[in-house]
């Protein structure tokens, strides 16, 4: 999934391998600065499940928001979901129903906020919450265990690496290292693991909600580098 076009006359195309070629068909056309930060996942039909976030412009003021995409119901439909600046991240619950991670961006302040946040379908509405208040960069990444516990990685305001779970029905949050974008997958036990990129690629195992390993340098060259786990 992903945007073409300049400006304005962005188009989404949907792309997929059908075991002998690629297929590419067109969404639609998005009215603003077009979609930017496209996040991907499957439900367990095949049905395509989309986060993205645009940018547009009301009297000379900049806006920017989270939406979600799917064809679910047979074609692509579209949902407005929240302020939202940058990164997105998306997940699907064992019942089918999407997870997003975000950054919500407060912008009725002259000094606008933008802070972790979560959104998920629980089968008939949105329901929306706080990570952090510490402030984030653009970019996040979003797991979900067997329980549909979500499990988070994101950069703050100081360039920290953070991970953060939901624990007790409240977020959690703890220090992994410094660094900047980072991935975050689970292994076969739930437990956390985070690559991250720090001057070059390093990667940290978290053994529970208090106790990160020692990271481990994964002597990838140096740069400012996107990075992903699987």
């Amino acid at each position: 999934f992903y945007g073409a076009g300049q400006f304005s006359n962005t188009a989404f195309w949907y792309t997929h391998w059908n075991g002998t070629e690629w297929l590419k068909s067109k969404i639609s056309y998005y009215i603003g600065t077009g979609g930017e930060y496209f996040s991907v996942a499957m439900d367990n039909n095949d049905n395509v499940h989309v986060s993205f976030t645009d940018g547009f412009e009301i009297q000379g003021y900049s806006y920017s928001r989270l939406h979600y995409l799917t064809n679910k119901g047979g074609s692509f439909v579209e949902q407005d979901i929240s302020d939202a600046r940058g990164g997105t991240s998306i997940n699907i619950d064992s019942n089918g129903n999407p997870a997003i991670a975000y950054n919500y961006y407060q912008q009725e302040t002259l000094t606008p906020i933008i802070n972790p946040a979560y959104v998920k379908w629980d089968g008939s509405m949105w329901i929306y919450s706080n990570i952090s208040d510490e402030g984030s960069t653009e970019n996040l990444a979003l797991a979900l265990d067997a329980n549909n516990v979500p499990h988070i990685s994101y950069t703050n305001n100081s360039g920290e690496i953070k991970y953060a779970t939901i624990h007790g029905g409240s977020w959690t949050t703890e220090t992994v290292a410094s660094g900047g974008d980072s991935s975050i997958d689970l292994d076969n036990l739930g437990s956390p693991h985070i690559s991250y990129h720090s001057g070059n690629t390093k990667y940290a195992k978290i053994h529970d909600a208090t106790h990160p390993s020692e990271p481990q340098n994964l002597n990838a060259s140096s740069g400012d580098s996107y990075v992903s786990l699987t």
